[in-house]
């Protein structure tokens, strides 16, 4: 009977969240870094550093699975490592509960009030309640790196809940010490953070120091080979890969790009700004929405219940927790619009649904021997809560996480190829429509004549050179500079445009300088040095109505209510009345996103429309009440009407929530 319970819940571990990530998986590429991935695993090209190779060859192995549809491929790679994961977590969390309830003293003249099948059901539910939260969630439902680091490192947890119990612990730590290592060519700044806790878990002591010392020559040589992985990055990159990143054919780009030392030294720079009350506040505040008030106490309950009996793995947990929320805060401003940042914390909201579950387990042990009448009930309501708790978390974020009808990437990515006329070059101010566009050119073939540049083609020597090997008949400026500024990529790029008789066409963004130089031309605009043309705000606004979509993920509405606020940008530069109508459509389409609001209020702040911004950032405070930034532009959009003492009041609030771009009010 326990076994068949057992056997049960592993398939319903497996199963269940494999059928939900498949139906709500995204049909092709996605935003941002998930296009990026998608198009490196089917060309083996270089993603951005570290390089993710380990995923990156497992990737082109599914993508044989569905050659037509390679993103599609890995975003049901991604889905299957999740479900793998849900599974590896529900044996942690049943191992864990077992030797909890072992730890237990028996309850008087009841014996123990949990039996296997009732440790097998809650431990499924727990795993459900993982699947489902979504931080795991938005990691398996597109292609990214997250969930095969989640599988890797719940490998090595299980690992470590087992060595006290195997004959041989020597081996199984050995087997921990390769699968961390692999997880180190996946992810290295999240396998670096768990390496403390993982640590606590297997410190142990071989029966003589020869024993001990071949014990972690054999680690060192493990994790070595695992991270040979690595290896690809220079050998692809010297095979002129479709697109390599950063270039590392040499030591000095291969270390940086291993290491990613622009990225620490960024997150170090920000330390005392990201590592901060307003950061805390705002992560807390995501987790408490996440996960109710309760889920937390009895997350702190659980770990102290986890430390009491069982020393080990209390504080191995604890340790692990700390150390994943560290990493969460420290590596940028916490929003939780940043799908990275959930990829990070997933890991971590797994050790707390573990520390939630043991909590419950305790306190209805507790209770148990207070409560006689209810004993035989009360080992079965912790299974019967935590699947509760699970069909609560997925029907709250179901909403968020269903991709199926994301199509937008890959629409607006083809549509803007095939427009273009042959040899056109194509520049992209950023990642989230640069990555679809590579990806279908790179992955499908769509328009190879065309020429994809991003901005950094301006400032970044290495980006130059690759482009002038394969555009010999392209003349570039680069203007080194230590700080990237606006004002040097619109110098790069002006000189650019004049000095190159090929079609060009751009992304709206910072890069851009004399915007009449430039006319509407679908998604894009096109270099003209004769004028935008005839009634160009008709043509924008009617392009938009016809082309952007009225109900999309939230993803895709952040992207297109950016690019609708920049064309309302474009138009009031070029003095073109239908601005304000674009600002109104970028509402509608992204209003519970507080970063929109804000970027609207100082959209109608610097227009001199007080009450519409003062309006927004009123908005952007009600959705996230610790942006520091709103305060601040409210308070000077309060002092422009006259209203001083609100301003002030306002103004201490912002100064003590964003220090670092608090400046003082000025008078208008």
């Amino acid at each position: 009977m326990d076994n068949r319970i057992h056997r049960f819940c592993l398939l319903a571990a497996f199963s269940l969240p494999l059928c939900v990530y498949y139906y709500t998986a995204a049909p092709g590429a996605f935003w941002e870094d998930s296009a990026a991935f998608s198009m490196a695993a089917a060309t083996l090209s270089l993603p951005h550093s570290p390089g993710f190779p380990l995923w990156v060859l497992i990737g082109k192995l599914f993508t044989w699975l569905i050659p037509h549809n390679p993103a599609r491929a890995t975003n049901l790679m991604c889905g299957f490592f999740g479900a793998v994961g849900a599974v590896l977590f529900y044996l942690c969390v049943r191992k864990t509960l077992t030797k909890l309830s072992d730890s237990f003293p028996p309850v008087e003249n009841a014996g123990r009030i949990y039996s296997a099948p009732t440790i097998g059901l809650t431990a499924l539910g727990a795993a459900l309640v993982f699947a489902f939260s979504q931080t795991v969630w938005l990691q398996a439902v597109r292609a990214e790196v997250y969930s095969l680091q989640l599988v890797l490192t719940l490998s090595v947890l299980l690992i470590a809940l087992s060595l006290d119990e195997v004959e041989r612990p020597t081996r199984f730590f050995l087997l921990a010490a390769f699968l961390w290592g692999l997880s180190l060519a996946v992810h290295p700044l999240l396998s670096l953070s768990v390496l403390p806790g993982f640590l606590i878990f297997g410190c142990f002591k071989s029966a003589n120091w020869k024993k001990e010392m071949a014990k972690w020559g054999w680690v060192m040589l493990l994790v070595f080979t695992a991270v040979t992985a690595y290896l690809y990055l220079p050998i692809r990159s010297n095979l002129d890969s479709y697109f390599n990143w950063n270039q590392p054919d040499n030591w000095g780009r291969f270390w940086a790009a291993v290491s990613r030392s622009g990225s620490w030294e960024a997150s170090a720079a920000a330390t005392s700004t990201n590592v901060s009350y307003l950061n805390f506040m705002r992560f807390t505040h995501f987790l408490s929405a996440e996960y109710t008030l309760l889920f937390w106490i009895l997350a702190i309950f659980g770990i102290v219940q986890l430390t009491h009996f069982l020393p080990k793995i209390g504080l191995g947990i604890f340790v692990l927790l700390l150390s994943n929320f560290f990493v969460v805060l420290w590596a940028v401003a916490f929003d939780s619009w940043n799908m990275d940042l959930l990829g990070y914390l997933s890991f971590g909201s797994g050790l707390a649904i573990l520390a939630a579950t043991a909590g419950l387990f305790e306190l209805l042990n507790r209770l148990a021997g207070r409560l006689a009448r209810l004993r035989p009930m009360l080992g079965w309501l912790v299974p019967a809560a935590a699947a509760a708790f699970a069909f609560f978390l997925a029907d709250k974020n179901w909403a968020r996480a269903d991709l199926h009808k994301s199509f937008w990437p890959e629409k607006i990515a083809r549509e803007t190829l095939l427009s273009l006329p042959p040899r056109a070059v194509v520049c992209y101010s950023y990642d989230r429509f640069l990555t679809p566009a590579l990806y279908m050119q790179g992955a499908l073939g769509v328009r190879p004549d065309v020429t994809i540049l991003l901005v950094n083609v301006f400032f970044d020597p290495v980006v130059m050179k690759q482009t002038l090997q394969r555009n010999p008949d392209l003349a570039v400026r680069v203007y080194r500079t230590k700080t990237v500024t606006p004002a040097r990529m619109q110098k790069g790029f002006r000189a650019f445009c004049r000095e190159n008789r090929r079609p060009i066409f751009s992304q709206l963004g910072e890069h851009l300088s004399h915007w009449e130089e430039f006319r509407p031309a679908g998604y894009l605009v096109e270099y003209h040095p004769q004028g935008v043309g005839m009634n160009a705000a008709q043509r924008v606004i009617g392009f938009l109505e016809a082309n952007m979509p009225a109900d999309a993920d939230f993803l895709t509405r952040e992207a297109l209510g950016m690019e609708i606020h920049n064309w309302g940008a474009y138009l009031s530069k070029i003095g073109a009345v239908g601005a304000e109508t674009l600002f109104k459509k970028e509402a509608e389409l992204d209003s519970d996103n507080p970063r929109m609001w804000v970027t609207l209020g100082k959209a109608y702040f610097s227009v001199r429309q007080f009450r519409a911004a003062e309006a927004c950032l009123m908005l952007a405070l009600n959705f996230d009440p610790y942006w520091g930034e709103a305060y601040v532009l409210l308070a000077e959009v309060l002092l422009a009407q006259g209203r001083k003492k609100e301003a002030e009041e306002i103004q201490t609030e912002g100064a003590w929530l964003a220090p670092e771009i608090h400046s003082g009010l000025k008078e208008k």
